[in-house]
């Protein structure tokens, strides 16, 4: 578990293998200096998972924030998009099919942040003890609901696991972007599915509410766990100071 501090926010990042998996595709990033944090999972049953999340963390590692928002998310899209290009050409080389991830980013400024994502990775931010997903997962599962199929039946359907956008698995499809503002008292919280596959939203909003930053990553991670972590499972706290 590390954990990191800047002026405003204090964060809390870990990642875990799982107890299936024997590599870790999951990367995670915490630039609290930069009020930037990174969590991206590189895409499961498909060759080099882990480089595909490697290499969004260590492209988005250089940045720098500067005082215009707008070109701070800009400046992100851009190298998510240069990895876009970047494992499309390596998997042509290597000649592997599709490498790719999922991420999810969140960005602060001071008085809105920004949800950038691409795939099931999430964004949460609890306000008032009530939790809300700030991402939409980009999966079949959505997609299915949007034809008006009820997400119980969806989640049994054949093909429900896909993920409809990733970085590195489409030339055309950036990641989406969506602004909020931010309040005095709220929590945020990214992670990659593997703490969505084991814990409910309930759990989670239990964790945040009633643990204080570094405490909430101990309490999902083991939980997550305890329920068996199927996959690899990465989380990151995010809290005013």
């Amino acid at each position: 578990m590390i954990a990191a501090t800047s002026n405003d926010w204090t964060a809390t990042a870990e990642t875990n293998v799982g107890k299936v998996r024997k590599l870790n595709e999951d990367a995670v990033l915490d630039l609290s200096e930069q009020n930037l944090w990174v969590v991206a999972d590189g895409m499961g049953g498909h060759a080099a998972g882990d480089i595909a999340s490697q290499m969004i963390a260590d492209r988005i590692k250089s940045y720098q924030r500067t005082e215009l928002f707008g070109h701070n998310i800009k400046n992100i899209v851009t190298r998510l998009s240069e990895v876009n290009d970047d494992l499309t050409e390596y998997a042509v080389t290597k000649g592997l099919g599709i490498i790719g991830s999922t991420v999810a980013i969140l960005l602060m400024d001071t008085h809105y942040c920004a949800t950038i994502w691409a795939g099931d990775s999430r964004v949460y931010r609890l306000r008032n003890n009530r939790l809300r997903q700030l991402t939409v997962d980009h999966d079949q599962v959505r997609e299915f609901m949007r034809m008006g199929i009820s997400e119980e039946k969806a989640l049994a359907m054949p093909g429900s696991e896909v993920i409809t956008r990733a970085i590195g698995s489409d030339e055309v499809h950036l990641p989406q972007v969506n602004l909020h503002e931010h309040l005095p008292g709220d929590k945020f919280l990214l992670c990659s599915d593997g703490l969505t596959k084991e814990l409910s939203d309930e759990t989670i909003e239990g964790a945040m509410a009633a643990f204080e930053k570094n405490k909430v990553v101990e309490v999902l991670m083991r939980k997550a766990l305890e329920e068996g972590a199927r996959d690899n499972v990465s989380i990151i706290s995010v809290e005013a100071n």
